[in-house]
């Protein structure tokens, strides 16, 4: 898969869509240093994602709970297991360093796990919100 931002992965909640952009780009970099063998960049990008990640993640986890997301504990389940793996690759990245498998592992999954989770999983989250807010601004209007 790809791991450019393209618009049919906007999910149409602006704050989301930024960091969504970001989180595409910055995983493109990562991805760019690591065929570059450059490991001190490849270190500055992974913890760049590993804190960027949950924040994004705490922000939509919140927006879930303000709005009462119904598949909220599936959706944090997804994010939580993302952080877990994410902190596994990031141990084995740190003991076997950039010319490894890890590389490997981490190029295609960083960009499937991706443009999977948003394609699917923040669309679905994205549709919600936008009728929650639709019926909240019907209510106060």
């Amino acid at each position: 898969m790809s791991t450019k931002w393209t618009p049919s992965l906007a999910v149409g909640v602006p704050a989301i869509d930024e960091q969504h952009q970001e989180l595409f780009a910055r995983v493109g970099r990562l991805i760019e240093a690591m065929k570059a063998s450059d490991p001190a960049e490849v270190g500055r990008l992974m913890d760049f994602l590993g804190e960027y990640v949950v924040e994004h993640f705490r922000m939509e986890e919140g927006l879930m709970q303000r709005y009462g997301y119904p598949d909220f504990q599936l959706h944090k389940a997804a994010h939580d297991r993302f952080i877990q793996d994410y902190g596994e690759l990031r141990h084995k990245f740190d003991i076997k360093g950039a010319k490894s498998f890890v590389t490997l592992q981490a190029k295609s999954w960083l960009g499937d796990w991706l443009v999977a989770h948003v394609s699917g999983t923040d669309m679905s989250l994205a549709r919600w919100l936008q009728r929650a807010v639709r019926a909240q601004q019907a209510r106060a209007g």
